[in-house]
């Protein structure tokens, strides 16, 4: 899973860089410093709550607030439950909505994608799945019951995030390539 985070952290990160290569991660030291255009770059971000990015009105104001702040980068989610509602149908209305706003505003863009858990809990998951108990069990608690946490490697959940991380990395991609 780290390995997908730090993926999809350099991924969008490349977002309105006109940069021949994408942002990686250099040692230097004890430390690894992230380096932008040939150069380390400091992050001077801000975190948006879980929600601000799950309308388009909510995210109207979001980036030139932003850009006001003196910030140079944004961090932002996508879940699970607003980019496949329906199985097998996405949405990347809002992850292309928060590309483009960053990109209006001149600011990078990291994106945390909540797909199964978020913090422990499965919260975010559409109610497609969370309906579902059979292809999706949920843990058990010490006493017998049943608790609203998606099981680890129960039922389908492993294929499931397996095949819907790349569908957000295909429309990442496309929307950086085709801006």
């Amino acid at each position: 899973m780290k390995k997908y985070l730090i993926i999809l952290l350099l991924s969008v990160f490349y977002i309105g860089l006109q940069a021949q290569t994408p942002p990686f991660l250099q040692r230097q030291g004890t430390a690894s410093q992230l380096i932008v255009n040939g150069k380390p770059f400091l992050m001077l971000s801000g975190e948006l709550h879980n929600s601000a990015c799950s309308t388009l009105e909510n995210m109207k104001p979001i980036w030139a607030n932003m850009k006001a702040k003196n910030l140079n980068t944004v961090i932002s989610t996508v879940s699970w439950e607003l980019l496949e509602p329906v199985e097998g149908q996405f949405d990347f209305t809002l992850v292309d909505a928060q590309i483009e706003g960053a990109r209006k505003e001149g600011l990078k863009l990291v994106i945390i994608w909540f797909a199964s858990w978020k913090n422990g809990g499965s919260t975010y998951m559409p109610s497609w799945v969370k309906r579902n108990y059979t292809r999706f069990p949920r843990a058990v608690d010490h006493t017998g019951n049943r608790i609203e946490k998606i099981l680890t490697f129960g039922g389908e959940k492993m294929k499931n995030d397996a095949k819907k991380f790349p569908e957000l990395m295909k429309n990442i991609k496309k929307t950086i390539i085709s801006p």
